[in-house]
């Protein structure tokens, strides 16, 4: 009898809180978080603000991508050491935190995270000497969980995970990785290629390597560089194989005391004639 009364007040509640809202309250809010989840989805930087795990249906929100979506929303953070082991003895220490997002003093969403010395990253590591650093990652990991939840991001990132190696985050290609980088390593960002090193294109599909080099304008110079490149090279190897050989000729001859290669008489020598007698 008593389960009965406990499931139909229960029941009563749900239907108590579902009757005193206004479903077109409701709609208009519902609109405005998908709104703003567009929004954020087009202003944060992939590779840079979020992560893609292979395998993940999701991707991942990074500390900067988080960072941004607080500052819209006029959010400052807070935290709290919940619980840790601080063990000098046995060299091991974890810490549990929660971080508190607050606006004009006003708690509105907290998030939990946690991290230990035997994780696998750290495992290998002087325990004495990343405590802090552990301490932080339990901080970064429940400012992640308390900005997903805050903006109701859940359904387009998950938790923070770039810094699990075995959950290796695939960033996508841009223009701004490329920076700096030799002609060979600059990576394709667009076309059925995308993600591949102008290297790799060259020696896979030179057709298209020729393509990019006399029709893409943005390219074309790097496909002509990475040639030019080649060219240096083996002009290099090359004159490093005329040197050896030229090198391995001079050890096989002999030399006398004065450095000078010995050599047999020949026709062009010229041979001392005899005195004539004295008389």
């Amino acid at each position: 009898m008593a389960v009965e009364e406990r499931a139909v007040t229960a029941e009563v509640t749900a239907i108590s809180i579902i009757d005193t809202i206004d479903t077109n309250v409701v709609s208009r809010t519902m609109a405005k978080i998908a709104n703003f989840q567009a929004i954020i989805q087009k202003t944060l930087k992939p590779g840079h603000d979020y992560g893609v795990i292979p395998g993940c249906d999701k991707p991942i929100l990074l500390k900067p991508g988080a960072e941004k979506i607080n500052m819209l929303m006029g959010v400052t953070s807070e935290y709290e050491i919940m619980d840790k082991v601080e063990d000098y003895e046995k060299g091991f220490f974890a810490y549990n935190v929660k971080c508190i997002l607050r606006k004009h003093g006003l708690v509105i969403c907290e998030g939990v995270g946690n991290c230990n010395s035997k994780e696998s990253k750290y495992a290998t590591q002087n325990p004495f000497s990343i405590a802090n650093t552990i301490l932080k990652m339990a901080k970064k990991r429940a400012y992640v969980d308390a900005t997903l939840s805050l903006a109701s991001l859940s359904d387009i990132f998950t938790q923070d995970l770039e810094d699990m190696p075995e959950m290796a985050i695939q960033s996508r290609p841009s223009n701004r990785d490329n920076q700096g980088k030799e002609p060979g390593d600059v990576v394709l960002t667009f076309g059925k290629f995308k993600g591949v090193s102008i290297k790799e294109l060259y020696a896979k599909d030179k057709g298209y390597f020729n393509w990019l080099l006399k029709n893409n304008d943005k390219m074309k110079d790097i496909c002509q560089a990475y040639l030019d490149s080649l060219k240096n090279q083996q002009q290099e190897q090359q004159q490093e194989q005329q040197q050896a050989q030229q090198q391995a000729q001079q050890e096989q001859q002999p030399a006398n005391g004065n450095g000078v290669p010995e050599r047999e008489p020949g026709m062009d020598d010229e041979i001392p004639m005899p005195e004539p007698p004295p008389f």
